[in-house]
């Protein structure tokens, strides 16, 4: 590799199918639904699930929404990712650092492995692992931490790995995200004028894990909701935290934001703003769920009302200010 970096750091997403059509998709949710990291279930009976029920009939309904949210530059997950990269090495080329960033996708194109392993064997010594995911479940920064041990345990010649498990809780991310969304709310009004409401939607995951197997992952968004709101000034009952996404047999966790937008809709909420902390880059799960579905469930209620999806930080200046500083303290002692 020419010009060598001294660190490489690769920003780590979940990734995405590599076009829009039933057969990728199939291809995509093979990889990522079985990846035991992903759905923790008796590997023999969710196999059974898997290749007689999701495999069969989920990709075409996917594919379908997939197609709604996709652009000239492919997948918005994916450039959305690439961006960041892109804008950081501009930011590093300008300070004079000897560090590159790409974008690693745990399922599909840009590979993790692949991106990890390239940088491994072009004389790249250190490498920072970024998962772009501000708060920590085994289900994303987990699969993320597994492939790293992976490649690691393939290469004779490793080289020095480091891991940002969390940053929701790093200085400067809350009043990023609070700067943020009130740039939207200058552009696009105030939702609280009119009596609106704002919900922090996060990605869920199975009750059983939090009430079973002990994660904080629950109280960790309900903290970081909490800091966000407070760095904003919201009052206490204009504001609530909610969860998406809900997946399998299994009982999530609640509220599930798609039944709360129904509700609000129909108590006559004049206006709904969703912000979703947990994703970095829009994706899927913030352009069709959120955007479309959300909307749609809330609108239902109160066709006069107004709904806003606030988007997620992506490449935007301010988080590529709190990406370049995470990045410089984690690296500390590495450039010297």
């Amino acid at each position: 590799m020419e010009n060598t970096p001294r660190v490489a750091v690769l920003l780590a997403n979940t990734g995405s199918p590599d076009a829009p059509t039933p057969e990728a998709v199939r291809r995509y949710l093979k990889s990522f639904l079985g990846d035991p990291c992903v759905v923790e279930m008796p590997r023999l009976v969710w196999t059974c699930i898997l290749y007689g029920v999701i495999l069969p009939l989920r990709p075409r309904r996917s594919a379908a929404k997939y197609r709604k949210v996709w652009t000239g530059r492919g997948s918005p997950l994916v450039f959305h990712t690439e961006d960041i990269a892109s804008g950081l090495n501009a930011r590093f080329r300008e300070a004079g650092l000897p560090i590159e960033a790409a974008a690693a996708m745990n399922y599909g194109n840009p590979f993790f492995d692949d991106q990890m392993r390239k940088y491994a064997t072009s004389g790249v010594e250190r490498i920072l692992i970024l998962p772009l995911f501000p708060l920590f479940t085994p289900q994303t920064v987990g699969p993320v931490m597994a492939a790293a041990g992976r490649v690691l345990g393939s290469l004779r010649d490793a080289p020095a790995v480091r891991t940002v498990k969390r940053y929701w809780d790093r200085e400067g991310w809350v009043s990023c995200m609070a700067g943020h969304i009130r740039s939207y709310w200058d552009r696009n009004g105030d939702p609280f004028a009119s009596g609106g409401r704002l919900f922090f939607s996060f990605h869920g995951i199975p009750k059983e894990c939090v009430e079973v197997k002990g994660d904080r992952y629950q109280a960790e968004c309900i903290e970081c909701a909490s800091r966000i709101a407070s760095a904003l000034g919201l009052r206490e009952g204009t504001w609530e935290t909610t969860f998406q996404s809900r997946f399998g047999p299994h009982e999530w966790l609640q509220p599930y934001t798609q039944v709360r937008a129904e509700e609000a809709g129909k108590a006559g909420v004049p206006r709904l703003d969703i912000v979703t902390p947990g994703f970095s880059c829009d994706c899927l799960e913030t352009l069709e769920e959120i955007g479309m579905e959300v909307r749609d469930g809330f609108l239902a209620g109160n066709p006069k009302g107004e709904f806003h999806h606030i988007p997620c930080l992506n490449s935007a200046p301010r988080a590529l200010g709190f990406y370049e500083e995470l990045i410089r303290k984690e690296t500390s002692g590495w450039l010297e």
